[in-house]
């Protein structure tokens, strides 16, 4: 019962936490500016180029388009990015099987990665750039699960997990028809096969605009259904893991600085930290059991650190020379110290 009842109130710190960072402009792990369209023309073995857009949200959705120049054909995609904990890059899961990757350069810049991840040996270019964010149109068939309560309708994609608000046009009517007759009760979530546009459309209240699913054909509904897909749990290696708390303080990321997180790395017995200052690494052991934990520190560099940097990192330090074991609850990881007193809370950022 201690525990739960701790894991109660560190979360309640935690919301604090998030809150703050919402307001800060933080590096998370990729470094990117986010939302941003990154636009270019990549090399092409029958034409000219593929030109080339991609869209990412924070919510770690895209949608992307490759057009073959001088070929007028348009292939649309969307789905799901993540990073890779240990090297940053992107790795991309759209609607079909494959995967694509990339790497971070900076801010506003992706260099497209081969399949395994490695640098394209080429003299060509292969990167794409942002200036800003100007979403794309798509149109492509979706699976999905539809909401619907007499003025609005909502369509939540399977693989991105992105929500998008529902416009009355077009083959609607067809739609709405076959939800009530499938639905299990009213607003309930049906899953559904749907041909749709999305595009850019007025909010129903507010300025702007926002990206609105438009169907274009019904092709069927699965009542009884949900979406397969689902997010992985968080593991204790090779995940993204934030650090929010320390001590029972919350970390507020600060301005132009890395925000702090640990990775630990599976088969390398590794980890690698940061709080936004210095770069701290070494090794670590996790009993069979799945819940002893022990980090043994390495080296790290050296650099002053400004305040509160410095205060932080001597706290994870100190932190991390405590855990005795750890819990995962859901996305959070508590690390704990001998008397099973919490002496750090990180959350799962990036999840597969």
């Amino acid at each position: 019962m201690r525990k739960l009842a701790g894991l109660t109130a560190v979360l309640g710190v935690m919301a604090g936490a998030a809150a703050a960072q919402e307001a800060e402009d933080f590096q998370p792990l990729h470094g990117l500016d986010l939302p941003a369209s990154f636009t270019g023309t990549l090399p092409c073995a029958d034409c000219p180029g593929i030109a080339m857009q991609i869209d990412l949200w924070p919510d770690q959705s895209f949608h992307q388009s490759w057009t073959y120049l001088e070929r007028d054909l348009t292939v649309a995609d969307m789905g799901r990015w993540v990073p890779d904990p240990v090297t940053g890059a992107l790795i991309l899961r759209g609607q079909g099987d494959g995967v694509q990757m990339f790497a971070p350069q900076g801010v506003d810049r992706l260099v497209m990665r081969d399949r395994d991840g490695q640098p394209i040996q080429s003299e060509m270019r292969y990167d794409l750039t942002a200036k800003g964010f100007a979403p794309l149109s798509l149109d492509l068939t979706l699976t999905g699960e539809v909401r619907y309560m007499a003025d609005a309708a909502m369509f939540t994609e399977c693989i991105s997990q992105r929500s998008y608000p529902v416009a009355f046009e077009d083959a609607w009517i067809d739609a709405e028809r076959l939800y009530l007759d499938a639905r299990a009760e009213p607003g309930a979530p049906l899953l559904m096969t749907m041909a749709v546009r999305i595009a850019p459309r007025p909010p129903m209240e507010g300025d702007g605009t926002v990206m609105t699913v438009i169907p274009q054909a019904v092709g069927g509904a699965f009542p009884g259904e949900a979406c397969a897909q689902e997010r992985a749990p968080a593991r204790l290696t090779g995940t993204y893991w934030r650090v929010e708390t320390l001590g029972g303080a919350p970390l507020t990321p600060q301005r132009d600085s890395r925000e702090p997180f640990i990775v630990l790395r599976a088969g390398e017995d590794r980890f690698h930290a940061t709080v936004g200052c210095n770069q701290m690494g070494g090794g670590f052991t996790a009993a069979e059991d799945g819940t002893g934990l022990r980090f043994q520190p390495g080296p790290r560099t050296m650099m002053a650190c400004a305040p509160p940097l410095d205060s932080w990192e001597n706290a994870l330090i100190a932190a991390l020379a405590d855990t005795q074991s750890h819990e995962i609850a859901g996305n959070t990881l508590l690390l704990r110290d001998a008397e099973g007193e919490t002496v750090a809370v990180l959350r799962a950022v990036y999840l597969y």
